[in-house]
């Protein structure tokens, strides 16, 4: 309950001169800035999409400076300011756009958003040889209702092509990721030990947003992966 009360302070920040957005969240903010009442409109389907559009309304021409985070996670985040490339500093993590505003100006931030492996480092030994899965903020995992399969028989081999597609019945829309594995189909009644590797076979993966697990059938959880 105090996120909730809270949670327009994690998505904006001020100074005197300075307006940050800190989130991208659909919405509207108004504030005091240089003397003047500033209202930022907020139009994304962040984090599915990492297209923002940010529209800045001013009684009159009033000069400060928006600043707009670029998460950690993005490489090759662009801006445009009323269709134009914005050639701005990337200072402390955030585009500092610092201009005369006028009402009705336009930004438009792209956030590139690849699905990725994600590697541990060596000394978290539970996740060695492992791998996990993250497409822009979000990490995602398998669950056994979308397999029927014991998820530690599965494997990510490591040139299997990753593919994100939204599906709006899913748990009230969700991107998941798709991709070609294999699972270890060895049975139950096979010797414990044996002289021969483990008989596998191709097997489709569908990952969800980890926040999204446990919210269908019951069945167990993996982020991190076994490779191959």
């Amino acid at each position: 309950m105090r996120l909730l009360t809270s949670f327009g302070s994690y998505i904006y920040s001020r100074t005197e001169t300075a307006l940050s957005v800190d989130l991208y969240v659909a919405g509207e903010a108004r504030v005091q800035l240089a003397g003047q009442q500033v209202c930022l409109k907020v139009d994304t389907e962040y984090p599915w999409n990492g297209s923002v559009r940010l529209t800045v309304e001013v009684a009159q021409p009033t000069e400060f400076t928006l600043r707009l985070r670029i998460p950690g996670w993005c490489e090759g985040a662009r801006l445009t300011v009323n269709g134009q490339d914005a050639d701005v500093p990337l200072l402390q993590g955030y585009l500092n756009v610092k201009r005369e505003w006028a009402s009705g100006t336009e930004l438009q931030l792209f956030l590139p958003m690849p699905v990725q492996r994600v590697w541990a480092h060596p000394a978290v030994r539970a996740d060695a040889g492992l791998v996990a899965l993250q497409r822009g903020p979000l990490v995602y995992c398998l669950e056994q209702t979308d397999l029927q399969q014991a998820l530690h028989r599965v494997v990510l081999p490591d040139d299997s092509e990753l593919s994100a597609v939204f599906e709006p019945s899913l748990l009230e829309g969700v991107v998941v990721l798709t991709a070609q594995g294999r699972q270890d189909i060895t049975s139950d009644a096979a010797p414990l030990y044996r002289r021969e590797p483990p008989r596998t076979e191709p097997i489709s993966l569908r990952a969800i947003p980890y926040y999204a697990w446990d919210n269908r059938e019951p069945g167990e959880m993996r982020v991190w992966l076994r490779r191959s």
